[in-house]
């Protein structure tokens, strides 16, 4: 990778003697992701002067990093998230690594020097750590899926960069995409407590920081968080019913382990969503599903 640094390999026993990488464009802007052995990175004068324009931004799948740039201390983990100010002069000891990372310009980002750390661990601050890892699997994955789809994913992990870094170069549009992504975090936390009876606005206003306004303009078009812990609980709740296929005392279960005060109130929850009550939503009269073997089975069944 010349003009950006230099690689010399060392021997380590849990070398796999592989070095692989591959790279994609988008908006002028590289992404990368690489692995191979331990080795020594240096990034001399020159190759910082090169470079200057640009910072780095990644993380490590699997290995790690110590060493120097410029005159601050390195000791990078697989996990978490990093910027680095391409400016820095390097010198670092790797472990055999799986790196995934984006080239970008400072421009770009509205990164200033003058302002802005030349390195920054983002897993500091937790949630903007997880809010990050999450976006660059959600970016990732995009690479491999349709054009449109990859640059969507790169534009809102770009705007949740420059929201992190305080960036001035932060439009509506900027905000909007991290919000976005803010939300979409909030909704995976919620979905995994769901069966946590303590579970509510205060539960998400103390694991995330957001302000009461911010969280409340996020869910308003769900009714608000409260409602949309509601409506996720008594999703959950039907569809226990669906599997106990009228079991004796299931409508009571449901209704108990999502939470739900009473059967009455969760009568009513049902029968204003779905428009029938609990009891009806799994109707004998319902066709089983088709257990077609073949195309011309399927073809059978609707003629």
């Amino acid at each position: 990778m010349t003009g950006v640094f230099d690689l010399k390999a060392i021997e380590t026993a849990a070398n796999l003697g592989v070095c692989r990488g591959r790279a994609w464009q988008i908006d002028g802007q590289l992404i990368s992701q690489s692995q191979g052995d331990a080795n020594i990175a240096r990034r001399n004068k020159w190759q910082a002067e090169n470079c200057c324009d640009k910072v780095y931004v990644h993380r490590y799948l699997r290995g790690s990093s110590y060493g120097t740039a410029g005159d601050l201390n390195i000791d990078k983990r697989a996990g978490e998230v990093f910027l680095t100010d391409q400016e820095l002069q390097i010198e670092l000891v790797q472990t055999p690594l799986f790196v995934q990372g984006l080239h970008l310009s400072k421009e770009l980002l509205g990164y200033d020097r003058a302002k802005h750390p030349a390195y920054i661990r983002f897993s500091n601050d937790p949630v903007v750590g997880k809010l990050l890892n999450t976006e660059m699997d959600r970016l990732y994955t995009a690479l491999f899926l349709r054009p449109e789809e990859a640059r969507s994913a790169f534009q809102r992990f770009i705007s949740c960069i420059k929201v992190a870094i305080g960036s001035e170069a932060s439009d509506l549009d900027v905000r909007r995409r991290a919000r976005i992504a803010m939300k979409d975090l909030i909704c995976q936390f919620i979905e995994q407590r769901l069966e946590d009876p303590d579970l509510g606005v205060n539960t998400v206003l103390k694991n995330f920081g957001v302000s009461r306004a911010s969280l409340y303009r996020m869910f308003d078009e769900k009714g608000g968080v409260r409602q949309y812990i509601s409506d996720r609980r008594l999703f959950r709740a039907v569809i226990d019913i669906a599997d106990a296929q009228k079991r004796r005392g299931s409508v009571s279960a449901a209704a108990e382990k999502w939470g739900f005060s009473s059967n009455p109130n969760f009568n009513r929850a049902v029968k204003r969503k779905f428009g029938v009550t609990p009891g009806m939503l799994v109707s004998p009269t319902t066709r089983a599903p088709i257990q077609a073997q073949n195309a011309e089975e399927i073809v059978e069944y609707f003629r």
